[in-house]
């Protein structure tokens, strides 16, 4: 059985209107997993935390942790650990005095506060300014500290909600390896909450993904980034954005206008919208030809040297936007603004235009398995006339 049950959850906060905030959200978390809830601003994810945490009540549905419920628990008896994104530390206290005040309500005896505190502080490298005040303190510092109080009460479930959002852009990425080691660490349970994917994606084991308080997919990171669900999920996930072209499929054909089509694996019959990472595009070499069913023209627009990749945009003939291309590095050749070039798409999805839910995913071009085949075989056709 799953450690963390919501079943069909449900938050109403106007009756009058019947406007949901959640509505019927269910999903699992199994014991020491990390589950992000990811989502635009209002989709329903921090009240969902709030609910778990028993800070908001539910209109309807459960919420079971390890078998039992909980959702008429009072808080404080949920043995839930919870840190939001506003630090809220006591300024008058030290760092010390901080983490051990929850435990100090509780009676917790001296010797085994004094053992937790300190085991807590070196999980989160703040060992060292254990006796130091708040305001000393940078943002990063502050925010370990607000975990260090949550995880010191040795919590059955650990929620965080945005706990990076307030932190610069070097201190986010570092408290973001810190969380991914200290939850190898101790295996809590983990429900995170943010709008940001590259985050959620980093952190969690799992993505659910929410959208007016709907839930959209929930999966393995690496599924909803490559297979989503729908067009929300697949304009929503993803650095730079997924490409989206639109055009008309009859069998397996789509057209995409000005004798451009793609070939797809599952027939249907309507309108279409194509969906295509920047990273599942190519540049076709001067010289090289590519299968007509793979093959898109266009005219680029601008390039974003970025240093560890480059990003292209490219206006395609026939399309109403212009789609972008991520290069590892930068290009083999010289590309220029204004120049013509040829682009292979290499992966593609299909969605169904009124619904927005995927019909087909196509992968790798067939003829680029066939050419790093016959490479293989010369590879070891080589390595045969070495050994001998």
């Amino acid at each position: 059985m799953s450690y963390l049950i919501l079943d069909e959850l449900t938050k109403i906060y106007d009756a009058r209107s019947g406007e949901r905030a959640v509505s019927d959200l269910s999903f699992e978390a199994s014991k020491g997993e990390f589950v992000a809830l990811l989502g635009p601003s209002g989709c329903g994810k921090s009240t969902t935390l709030r609910m778990i945490a028993g800070l908001e009540d539910l209109s309807s549905g459960r919420i079971l942790l390890d078998g039992t419920e909980i959702h008429t628990v009072p808080p404080d008896r949920r043995h839930i650990g919870l840190a939001f994104e506003t630090y809220s530390l006591y300024p008058p206290l030290t760092v010390f005095e901080n983490i051990a005040y929850n435990l100090r309500a509780k009676r917790v005896p001296t010797k085994e506060i004094n053992h937790r505190v300190t085991e807590i502080a070196r999980i989160l490298g703040i060992d060292e300014i254990l006796y130091a005040k708040p305001g000393k303190l940078s943002g990063g510092q502050k925010q370990r500290v607000n975990l260090a109080r949550a995880i010191v009460r040795n919590p059955a479930l650990l929620l965080l909600d945005e706990p990076l959002s307030h932190l610069d852009t070097v201190e986010r990425r570092q408290l973001r390896r810190e969380l991914k080691r200290i939850h190898h660490e101790t295996r809590l349970t983990t429900v995170l909450v943010t709008h940001d994917q590259s985050e959620a994606m980093a952190l969690a084991d799992r993505i659910v993904v929410l959208h007016d308080g709907k839930l959209q997919q929930n999966g393995p990171v690496i599924d909803v980034y490559r297979f989503p669900a729908n067009l929300f999920v697949a304009a929503f996930i993803g650095e730079p954005s997924m490409n989206f072209v639109d055009g008309w499929q009859s069998g397996t054909r789509v057209d995409l206008g000005d004798s451009m089509a793609l070939t797809t694996n599952v027939a249907h019959k309507g309108d279409v919208t194509i969906g295509i990472r920047p990273d599942d595009l190519a540049f076709i070499s001067p010289g090289r030809s590519a299968g007509s069913d793979r093959a898109l023209r266009g005219i680029v627009k601008s390039i974003e040297y970025l240093g560890d990749e480059t990003h292209v945009v490219v206006e395609t003939v026939g399309t109403t936007s212009p789609s972008v291309i991520r290069i590892g590095g930068e290009p083999q050749w010289p590309l220029e603004i204004g120049e013509t070039v040829v682009i292979e798409v290499r992966r593609f999805h299909v969605f169904e235009r009124d619904t927005g839910i995927r019909i087909d995913t196509v992968e790798d071009n067939p003829s680029r398995v066939s050419d790093m085949a016959i490479a293989d075989k010369r590879k070891g056709k080589m390595r045969e006339g070495s050994d001998e």
